[in-house]
């Protein structure tokens, strides 16, 4: 979903929005190998939304995974290897070792089967939890993202995906942790002027804080995978760390993977830079 116009007739032109200074290096490199204009003034972060939105951004009307790379193979070698740098492939663990709620973020059907088998490596690792949560929504699936040898005829929509995925795996985990109890947050589709689109992150999490009001002064652990690590914590800790001590976590990704697609890795980019404008313009 494109922002652009809400940024540029809705929201404050200067509004300074730190990064680090790796970061601000690796950010500006892409630029440079995108041939996008990149402001060195971390003051009028607009002008970056803007141009990192016009130039990594997938198209509206398609998922990313539909999208294809038009970026040669030299350039595609150095866009991964500056996210690299930026941590975009590593292993997150969580700080702390015991959570009242370990959550699944919803997505495609074999990243979520990456999140379960992360947070059963957590378990099995010492990291204990009392109750899990499905995040998910009402996101229609498709043969080509979502297809997964354990299922064998896709249901409706992530919702069902996700909800039937877990119960076939939970048949496999330690005994202790099938005791954990689970619940799904089920996120409708939601309103557009153009009509009807599917659940983002942000959405999932707001959907779980109104159905539980118990959720104030809880802990949650967030399990996502690489390389959306990076946004969904930014997301996660501005729906949640008000109310909740949260951390977000996930497993490493294989750099080779991105080789042929990292037009979705800047298309990440431009989504976290987003989310962390609008944090700060919530907090300004």
């Amino acid at each position: 979903m494109r922002h652009i116009i809400l940024l540029m007739c809705m929201l404050p032109t200067f509004l300074y929005c730190a990064l680090t200074p790796l970061q601000e290096i690796e950010l500006q490199n892409l630029a440079y190998l995108t041939h996008i204009p990149w402001s060195s003034d971390p003051h009028l972060f607009v002008d970056r939304i803007y141009n990192t939105e016009t130039g990594w951004l997938s198209p509206a009307n398609k998922e990313r995974w539909e999208t294809t790379n038009p970026y040669s193979p030299k350039i595609s070698t150095a866009i991964v290897a500056s996210c690299s740098k930026l941590g975009m492939f590593d292993i997150v663990f969580p700080i702390v070792h015991t959570f009242d709620y370990l959550c699944i973020l919803g997505a495609t059907l074999p990243a979520v089967h990456k999140r379960i088998s992360f947070a059963v490596h957590l378990w099995n690792s010492g990291i204990r939890w009392k109750h899990w949560v499905l995040l998910t929504g009402d996101r229609p699936l498709s043969i080509f993202a979502d297809s997964i040898p354990l299922i064998t005829q896709l249901p409706h929509n992530e919702t069902e995906g996700m909800q039937q995925l877990f119960v076939i795996l939970q048949q496999s985990m330690p005994p202790d942790l099938q005791k954990i109890p689970h619940s799904t947050i089920h996120t409708p589709q939601q309103i557009t002027s153009t009509g009807l689109r599917r659940p983002n992150t942000e959405e999932t999490i707001r959907q779980w804080i109104a159905e539980d009001p118990s959720l104030p002064g809880q802990s949650c652990c967030f399990c996502s995978t690489q390389p959306f690590i990076l946004r969904q914590r930014t997301i996660v800790d501005a729906c949640m760390s008000k109310i909740c001590y949260c951390e977000t976590v996930g497993p490493a990704a294989h750099v080779a993977v991105y080789i042929t697609k990292p037009h979705i890795l800047l298309d990440e980019l431009a989504r976290w830079l987003y989310n962390v404008y609008i944090t700060k313009r919530a907090t300004a």
